[in-house]
Formats: structure tokens, C-alpha cells, sequence
């Protein structure tokens, strides 16, 4: 169930309005395997949402930022029958809020995303002296046959060129009309993620306790999402954040017991550092975040 992406269709897709009850403890009988698990419930179930899988965007900050400056090390894992992908790459979108796209009914299924780059001098969005490409940010709307182009997000292919614990500089320059000041932003990438249960490809048992380790330093969340089996789109259904920093925790059969009655599904176990800032002339949150993500495709019978 692995989706490999073009890389040029990432899709900074309109990440809004996540809605999550207060954390429910799991003590599994050990200090090592205590988790906080959250539920993840969308605020309106016609809301289009980005992919967990493929940003490293935890559901609640869609509802907190508009802008995101992104550098991403990301892992698709569905087994040894299955080539792993991994996709290095940085991507930024600021969404105008005053442009929503909507449905038929009114209802706000994501926003455009700004241009903000100089039309006059040509400058562009540069991540480590590498110019970024601006491309059409698509959104699936209901009843529409293809995606729909809705404003521009920008990209760079950072394969060859991503490391660990390695500094990331944007250098933004001030767009047309006022629509941003021009800024400077650093961020450093985190240790890799490696997942080593369950195994990708894995078929498991709901009625049995799963266990999860993996190897990679700093504070980790683990995001689970169920995948459409025929869009192949995954939808964020929980949130797992261990407690201790031993690389290992256990889902019992209580935390099973929460997940939709679906069958195939992506564990996303995400690293992050992160950080919130203001852009001048901007009105939004802004997120940089650098992560490494590794994806765990699995079936649960």
C-alpha cells in the first residue's frame, strides 16, 4: 500500500482545523512503554487534508499555522518485496486566507497558496543557495474529475544534498504587492528515524499487542492513519507520543481498539525541530520545521 510520489507533486496540501480530545495514558505495565495517545478527529469531514506520510505535519498544527518552511527526510517502507523510496526534499507554502477554496455547500476545503516571489526582479526562494521552483499547488475537490490548481507552492530536490544534524537557510525575498517581507530563517535537521518493528509489509493482529521499536535520538511522535484503499489517500486517525527515549513502546489492545475498522494503514514516526516565527506584512503563524519521517505500511486483520 506504499504511495511513491513524483516529487514534483508533493502537495502542501490545506492542513486546517484538526481537532484532537485530551490525551489518554496507556500504561502498559512498564516505565519503557507508557504512551500518550490521542485521537485525531477532523473538525469537518469535508475538509481536505495533507498527507501525514509525505509532510511530517502533526494534524494540530494545521489549525495553528499558515505558512510552513519545510526540509524533509522522508521513508516509505512497505517490506523487502517492496524497494524502500526516500524522498529528500524542501517545500514552502503560505496560504492566503483571504482566498478560501470552498464546495458547493460553502464549506472551506483549503486555501490558495500566495505567490511570493518578485515578479519584477525575478529573485527566488533560496534553501542553502539552491533556488527553489514555484509549481501549482493542487487540491482534489469533491465532484471534480483531477485536481484543481490553487495558487503555487515551492519545492527544491535535496537528494545528494540532505544530512543529518546539518543547517538548512532560507533566504525569502520580499514579494509583490506587499504580500511578505523578505527574511532569513535557519533550521538544523534532526537524526534519522529507523523503524525496526513492525516490519513494513507486516500483516497484524487487532486482538494482540503490537510492538513498535526503532533506533534515532530526540523526542519522537508516532502518527497513524488509515489509507483509502482506492484513492490511496491516508487520513491521521491517532496520535502516539512515547514517553521515555528507549525506542520502544507497545500498542495494547485498547489502543487497537480505538483505530477505524480498516485494514491497511501507516504508521509515520516523525522527528522534528522546529520553530515558530512571524514574517512581516504576513498575517499568520509560520512553521519551519526540518523532520525525518519514516512510514510503516502495514495491515491489521
Amino acid at each position: 500500500m506504499k504511495k511513491p510520489i513524483v516529487f514534483l507533486n508533493i502537495l502542501l496540501l490545506a492542513v486546517f482545523g484538526c481537532q484532537k480530545p485530551g490525551p489518554v495514558t496507556v500504561d502498559t505495565g512498564t516505565s519503557d512503554d507508557v504512551l500518550d495517545v490521542s485521537t485525531v478527529v477532523p473538525a469537518d469531514s469535508a475538509a481536505t487534508f495533507g498527507q501525514i506520510d509525505s509532510l511530517g505535519i502533526l494534524p494540530a498544527d494545521a489549525a495553528t499555522f499558515s505558512g510552513f518552511l519545510l526540509v524533509n527526510s522522508v521513508t516509505y517502507d512497505n517490506g523487502p518485496a517492496d524497494t524502500n523510496v526516500v524522498k529528500q526534499y524542501a517545500a514552502v507554502y503560505f496560504a492566503d486566507r483571504s482566498h478560501p477554496v470552498v464546495d458547493g455547500r460553502g464549506r472551506v476545503l483549503g486555501y490558495y497558496g500566495m505567490n511570493i516571489t518578485p515578479t519584477l526582479t525575478g529573485s527566488k526562494i533560496m534553501v542553502n543557495s539552491l533556488p527553489m521552483v514555484r509549481i501549482p499547488y493542487r487540491l482534489r475537490l469533491p465532484g471534480v474529475t483531477g485536481d484543481s490548481i490553487c495558487g503555487y507552492l515551492y519545492v527544491r530536490n535535496l537528494a545528494g544534498t540532505h544530512h543529518p544534524n546539518t543547517a538548512f537557510l532560507w533566504n525569502v525575498p520580499a514579494g509583490d504587492q506587499g504580500s511578505v517581507a523578505g527574511f532569513t530563517v535557519q533550521i538544523v535537521t534532526p537524526e534519522d528515524v529507523h523503524v525496526l518493528a513492525p516490519e513494513g509489509g507486516s500483516v497484524l493482529s487487532r486482538n494482540s499487542p503490537i510492538t513498535l521499536r526503532w533506533a534515532g535520538k530526540g523526542d519522537l511522535n508516532i502518527v497513524v492513519s488509515v489509507i483509502d484503499p482506492v484513492t490511496q489517500a491516508t487520513t491521521a486517525v491517532m496520535k502516539l507520543h512515547p514517553k521515555s527515549g528507549t525506542g520502544k513502546a507497545v500498542l495494547d489492545a485498547r489502543v487497537l481498539a480505538l483505530l477505524p475498522p480498516g485494514r491497511h494503514f501507516v504508521f509515520s514516526f516523525i522527528a522534528a525541530n522546529r520553530q515558530e516565527i512571524t514574517v512581516g506584512q504576513y498575517q499568520g503563524k509560520v512553521l519551519v520545521q526540518a523532520a525525518a519521517v519514516y512510514n510503516i505500511y502495514v495491515e491489521l486483520k
